[in-house]
């Protein structure tokens, strides 16, 4: 892995503050959300089988009216945009993986993160915003471990229709990364 080096990512005017709750729908609201709809409308006991906040993104979705949809899909496209301007200046984005180390399996998601209160579901990996809202590509791999032995990934996100550069990208850093590899969390 040659060439690294560290770079600031611009501050994108199309992701709402961290204690915002977002306003725009996810890409996937459109045509998933009617679909979602008939299926509970035919059977609405499968709602008490489905987790809370699964409910809220789909309750949410089918609120929408065409109106917001459109406009959410415009700023989706224009946050598209934001990030190929990006890619004049790199090749690939790093991120963290998770804004958070692996916590307990039966909290049913973090409500805090350094000091701030998560006021969504979603807030607590909002990191993974990128790749998925801007369609794309994006692989995991092992960035390390906490003092705890927790382990953290680091996303790599390429450019659009990267995919195999991607690939090889993360396959030339697990090679280097062989003695992190070889590790393994921490388990009670």
């Amino acid at each position: 892995l040659h060439g690294l080096k560290p770079c600031a990512l611009p501050q994108s005017p199309f992701l709402p503050p961290a204690d915002v709750c977002p306003r725009v729908p996810g890409p996937q609201r459109g045509p998933v959300c009617g679909t979602d709809r008939r299926l509970w409308g035919r059977r609405p006991e499968n709602r008490e089988h489905i987790k809370p906040e699964a409910l809220w993104k789909h309750d949410q979705g089918v609120a929408l009216s065409g109106a917001q949809v459109l406009a959410a899909r415009a700023e989706r496209s224009a946050f598209h945009r934001h990030l190929l301007g990006v890619f004049e200046h790199v090749d690939v984005l790093a991120l963290p993986s998770a804004q958070v180390w692996p916590f307990d399996a039966q909290l049913r998601w973090p409500r805090h993160v350094a000091g701030r209160e998560m006021d969504t579901y979603h807030r607590w990996m909002e990191v993974t915003i990128y790749a998925t809202l801007a369609g794309l590509p994006c692989i995991s791999v092992l960035a390390g471990f906490s003092v705890a032995g927790l382990p953290m990934g680091l996303q790599l996100i390429g450019r659009p229709q990267a995919d195999f550069a991607l690939l090889q990208l993360a396959h030339a850093y697990e090679h280097a990364a062989q003695d992190l590899l070889q590790r393994r969390p921490f388990t009670d």
